[in-house]
């Protein structure tokens, strides 16, 4: 399986399935994208605006789990 890249048109369902420890990020900002069912039609752009999460911060947070 390809590595899926982070960035803000990366699918939510996309990233957690190549990289689940990325979920943490998610529960932490009490996200509901873990588990949804539209998370597979979501990017994490939109995913940060419609929980108003910063972008530039959650991204950080998610390369800091993905390493």
């Amino acid at each position: 399986m390809a590595r899926v890249p982070i960035s803000a048109d990366t699918i939510v369902d996309d990233l957690l399935r190549d990289k689940p420890e990325c979920a943490r990020p998610f529960l932490a900002h009490k996200m509901l994208c873990v588990g949804c069912p539209v998370a597979r039609f979501h990017d994490l752009g939109y995913a940060c605006d419609k929980h108003d999460v910063d972008l530039a911060t959650f991204f950080n947070q998610l390369k800091d789990v993905a390493e």
